[in-house]
């Protein structure tokens, strides 16, 4: 059966922070509504089947000169090195005190690979690599946290998380990893110091685990994806668009991974609790990255 491609319209109607911005591009001509409409309408010609054993990469839709359409993992915002974050806010979440981003991804890494699944994460080619390494999802991760406790996002947090998810939302598991994600960022600047040392660690456990994007961002839109085992050819797309971009989340593979790492019936609430997390960081981290201005499709 032929997914179905829904139009949402504009991804928020309250102006975030980030950078990145539709209507900016629409403005100064790097896209126009041309483009935009085109892309829609032919979006789902770009989706491929995903190698779920290829490592994991993140959502960014920048040029990735390793690209190979037979190959290629999962898009999640981060990557592994991003899930550590709602891994944190879910299983973790009962000892903050003495924890630190920097081990935990090592954990994380850990557990990804004896689940048979591989790692990834990425940088880009302008980064200093000492106060920021190029993936937005990781250098703004602070960041990120604050907005999850900061009241004049709370409204969009809880209507994108509610879409997100679906059916199986719930109000309770989302004010307890609110909760979390508030005392997180009491703690933020000790939790946070080193996050950067995740990326060597990820490479000591996954060789060729890091990908070194190349370019600017000019994501024009925001995708969904439910449909298993598919993710968005993207240097396809943004060859055949002159360089516009998309920022795809496979969200099928976050409740995939939700089901290896607790496969326990005794761990559904830390289950739930992850999928709930994830939806929360990742719209957070499009708060950080963007305005708001982008259009969101989902493909199911």
């Amino acid at each position: 059966m032929r997914p179905v491609i829904t139009n949402h319209g504009q991804l928020s109607a309250t102006i975030w922070p980030g950078k990145i911005s539709l209507a900016n591009m629409l403005k100064t001509g790097i896209a126009d509504s041309g483009t935009l409409r085109s892309i829609i309408k032919n979006i789902e010609k770009y989706y491929v089947e995903a190698n779920k054993s290829a490592k994991t990469r993140c959502i960014d839709g920048r040029y990735d000169p390793e690209f190979d359409s037979s190959n290629l993992g999962p898009q999640v915002p981060g990557g592994s090195v991003g899930a550590t974050l709602a891994y944190r806010l879910s299983a973790g979440r009962h000892d903050l005190d003495n924890a630190n981003f920097s081990e935990d991804s090592d954990k994380l890494f850990k557990i990804l690979k004896s689940k048979q699944l591989k790692p990834g994460g990425h940088r880009d080619n302008h980064a200093d690599g000492v106060s920021a390494i190029g993936c937005g999802a990781i250098d703004k991760m602070n960041q990120a946290v604050a907005f999850l406790s900061d009241k004049h996002y709370a409204n969009s947090v809880y209507d994108l998380s509610k879409a997100l998810i679906g059916k199986d939302f719930s109000d309770d598991n989302f004010y307890q990893v609110l909760g979390t994600a508030t005392l997180l960022n009491c703690k933020s600047e000790k939790y946070f110091k080193n996050r950067l040392k995740a990326f060597e660690k990820l490479k000591s456990r996954q060789a060729n685990s890091v990908t070194t994007l190349q370019g600017n961002h000019q994501e024009c839109l925001v995708v969904a994806n439910y449909v298993p085992d598919t993710t968005l050819a993207e240097n396809n797309l943004l060859s055949d668009y002159n360089g516009v971009q998309v920022f795809n989340y496979d969200v099928w593979r976050t409740l995939e991974l939700s089901d290896r790492l607790f496969p326990d019936h005794k761990d559904k609430h830390d289950k739930d609790l992850f999928v709930m997390a994830r939806a929360m960081t990742a719209i957070a981290t499009l708060m950080c990255l963007t305005d708001g201005s982008q259009t969101l499709l989902t493909r199911v």
